[in-house]
């Protein structure tokens, strides 16, 4: 009888779930039919309580976490270190409002902040469709819809002119038709367009415009990768608070400009706070001239030995490939083993699937003897598909 029972009340509750879903209408679409290539793309979730009666509802910000669209055949706009994933698990604050009976929710996330929408083509898009908020009950609810993306060829005169609104925003408070800074500044952060550096400078320097402000301008900065924005990003490597400093000395790290190497390795002797960041950002802005330095710190014995590990997979050097096969045999499974590891994943876009240390060591080394002309890649490079050394 007790199982009957729970049964029962397991179907009510799904059949209340189904009856409670049937409520939201629930649409996803990009705010315009097409584009030129370059300017800004937002995806639009639109959420619509059809019922009588109050939805609960958890809405979310629409950075937070990001979505997780797919889009085969457009590059990440700012590529996390190859394997490891962009969607990451991430703490986000929601807000839970009900949605009341004919009441419309929308959301929307600028597409640019994910993917760079340079190249004119048409690309197909996955969208989930819980987006910015998550219904309590969505039980029929589909789990993506397909979006195609037009893109047409532009050039910088047009760009310019597509973007001056958000460059009136930035003195605005989302009066007159304009959106507000925040979201102007985030608009011209995204696009990665040379002619924002001045007021993403402007934005990132000035303490009143709010720190979350600031964070994204910083963001740009980051993306511009303009001698001028590497210059601002070294100043708040060394100087900002804890978050900003710790942003910018990543982001630093990928300026392209290796007379940096020698100031985030005194930034990571000197700021323990930073050690970490610092050693890992100095590896990938050094390339092949940083190995030396971090296999002096990988050596036996050191207390920066992981992180030394870590690094030597950011610097896309085959000389590093060579001294962490070599190092392979004398490591123990652990922190240290498993760093170097990763490295040579990053470094080959191989991995070795056996299951005991061992056997993943001798699998490198056999490997490394045949295949020392195979091409080594950046620590961003997402271009090769990962592949088992098998």
């Amino acid at each position: 009888m007790d199982g009957y029972l729970l049964a029962s009340i397991a179907t009510l509750l799904f059949s209340c779930t189904l009856g409670l879903s049937a409520q939201i209408k629930t649409e996803v679409h990009l705010d315009k039919d097409h584009y030129v290539a370059g300017e800004p793309v937002f995806v639009v979730w639109e959420y619509t309580n059809s019922g009588s009666t109050p939805m609960p509802f958890d809405r979310f910000d629409a950075y937070c976490p990001m979505p997780t669209i797919s889009a085969p055949s457009l590059e990440y706009a700012a590529p996390p270190v190859f394997p490891y994933p962009v969607d990451a698990l991430v703490d986000c604050e929601a807000e839970r409002k009900p949605l009341q009976p004919g009441e419309k929710y929308l959301t929307k996330f600028l597409l640019n902040h994910r993917f760079k929408l340079s190249r004119p083509g048409k690309y197909d898009l996955t969208v989930p469709m819980e987006r910015g908020v998550e219904a309590l009950g969505k039980g029929n609810l589909p789990a993506t819809e397909n979006i195609s993306l037009i893109l047409e060829p532009s050039g910088e005169r047009e760009l310019r002119k597509i973007y001056q609104p958000y460059f009136d925003a930035l003195d605005s408070d989302g009066d007159k038709g304009y959106p507000g800074r925040h979201d102007a500044v985030r608009v011209l952060a995204d696009s990665s367009a040379p002619f924002t550096e001045s007021q993403l400078l402007r934005f990132s320097s000035d303490p009143r415009t709010g720190s979350d402000v600031q964070a994204i301008a910083n963001e740009g900065l980051g993306r511009l990768k303009t001698p001028a924005a590497c210059a601002r990003l070294a100043e708040l490597a060394d100087h900002a608070e804890l978050h900003h400093q710790q942003t910018a000395i990543e982001q630093l790290g990928q300026c392209d400009d290796p007379s940096y190497m020698q100031f985030l390795f005194q930034l990571a002797d000197r700021d323990h706070a930073m050690h970490y960041f610092a050693v890992l950002a100095a590896g990938e802005i050094g390339g092949d001239g940083a190995v030396d330095r971090l296999l002096n710190l990988a050596s036996p014995g050191s207390l920066d030995r992981e992180n030394a590990f870590v690094a030597l997979g950011r610097t896309g050097s085959k000389r590093a490939v060579k001294a962490i096969v070599d190092a392979l045999p004398s490591l123990q499974e652990g922190p240290n083993g498993y760093a170097a590891l990763s490295s040579l994943t990053t470094l080959t876009h191989h991995e070795s699937r056996e299951k005991e240390f061992g056997r993943k060591v001798q699998q490198w080394r056999q490997w490394w003897e045949k295949s020392q002309n195979e091409p080594i890649y950046k620590p961003r490079d997402w271009r090769v598909l990962l592949t088992s050394l098998n």
